[in-house]
Formats: C-alpha cells, structure tokens, sequence
C-alpha cells in the first residue's frame, strides 16, 4: 500500500511537470520578440504638456512590426519580451525631426501602453507588410502568379506523362505545350521582381522581399524543368516507335 501511495505521488509530480512545461511552451510562443507584429494601443504626453489622444477619445489600435526603423527604437523595444494583454508603462520615446511622424516630429513623448495583439509575420504576410511598401505589393503577387503557373505547368506535366502512358503522343506534346506556355509565364513573373526590388528601400522589407524572390524563381525554375522532362520523355518514345 505505501508503495502504492508513492507510485502515485509521483505520478502527479510528473503530469504536474508535464502541464508546467507545456504552459512555459505556450506562453513562450506568445511572448514579443524581434520581427513581431504588434496591434496595440497607445496613450502619451507630449514635452509640450499635451496627450496624444484627442480629449473625449479612447486610444486607437496601431500597429508596428518590431525592428522594422518605421517607430523610433525605444517604442519598438519596449514590447519585446511582453505578451498579449500586457500593460507597459512609462515608454519614453524620443521623436527625430521627420515629417512621417507628423505632429510628434521632434517631440518626447511618455507612454502607458497596452499590447493587443502579437503577430508572427512571415515574408508572404500581406496584414504585416501592405500599408508600408507599395514595391511589396507588387512583389508579392508576382511571386503568388509564379507559384500558380509553376501548378499550371505540373498539372499538363501529369496529364502529358499519362498521355505518353498510353502511347498517346501527338496528346502527350500538346499537354507539353501547355505547359511551356504555363512555365513560360511563370519564370514571366518572376523576372518582375526584379524590378520591383527597385522600389523597395525599407531595410527589413528588402531582406522579406528577397525571400519571395528566391521563392518565385524557384516555382518558375521547377516548372521548367520538369516541362524539360516531359519533352525528353516524348523524343524518347518517338525513337522507340
């Protein structure tokens, strides 16, 4: 019975291990880092004595990505390392003189602000990147269009391949054709990027955009390839026949 009692003992020492360790995994996900999305609202006194929010208002949701220049580094850094629903106090942020921030341009501000929301932003994450970058815009449905001719292509790939199955080879070249036309254009959207990088002079949206750059080729280089494929494959079987 006593061994009975510590068995069980440590059986709930081990599932209460378990849950703990589960909850820091949890709460580690959802803590601020570098890179992040932040949604969150902001209530500030200005040097000039005056707040930030109109008189009669409530503070309006904003968002910033941590690390991306666009807000004066104190107010960036000052979420990381909280999670959602945090309330951080006490943020002085020291305005440049630049016309982008507006009225706060050469101002020092206090802040009490409370995080929203936290979003992990990835290079195709149109919520994170639209508002800020017009030459993001541009690139990242460049790169979607790619993606969707590389598909394209693969799929009169597969059907060609089973034409050449069935020893169907003038419908085996016309599947082929398709997809060169598919390839075509997909390496067509790529090649825009390019020139859309022009556009893009955010330091963190150039090393986003050079992802999706990557990515695009890839898609079209693909598409190319196995295209390539299906056209060895049909010269060999006209050798055989």
């Amino acid at each position: 019975m006593k061994k009975f009692k510590i068995g069980i003992i440590a059986l709930l020492i081990l599932c209460a291990g378990a849950i703990t360790y589960v909850q820091l995994q949890v709460k580690g996900n959802n803590i601020a880092q570098d890179k992040d999305g932040i949604f969150y609202k902001a209530d500030g006194i200005k040097s000039d004595g005056t707040s930030t929010v109109p008189e009669g208002e409530e503070p309006q949701e904003q968002f910033l990505i941590i690390g991306d220049m666009q807000q004066p580094e104190e107010l960036e850094s000052a979420f990381i390392g909280h999670k959602q629903g945090d309330n951080i106090d006490g943020v002085l942020v020291n305005y440049p003189k630049d016309e982008k921030y507006g009225e706060l341009s050469g101002q020092t501000v206090t802040y009490n602000i409370l995080l929203d929301r936290i979003k992990k932003c990835t290079a195709d994450d149109f919520v994170c990147y639209e508002t800020n970058n017009a030459g993001y815009k541009d690139i990242l449905k460049a790169k979607q269009e790619a993606v969707k001719f590389e598909k394209e292509a693969n799929k009169y790939i597969e059907e060609g391949n089973k034409e050449l199955e069935k020893g169907n080879i003038d419908k085996a070249k016309e599947k082929q054709i398709l997809a060169q036309e598919a390839a075509s254009s997909s390496a067509a959207e790529s090649r825009k990027i390019l020139e859309s990088l022009k556009n893009v002079t955010r330091p963190d949206l150039k090393e986003i955009t050079v992802i999706l750059k990557n990515e695009s080729e890839t898609a079209a280089n693909n598409a190319q390839e196995n295209t390539t494929t299906l056209l060895n494959a049909i010269n060999e079987k006209e050798k055989i026949v």
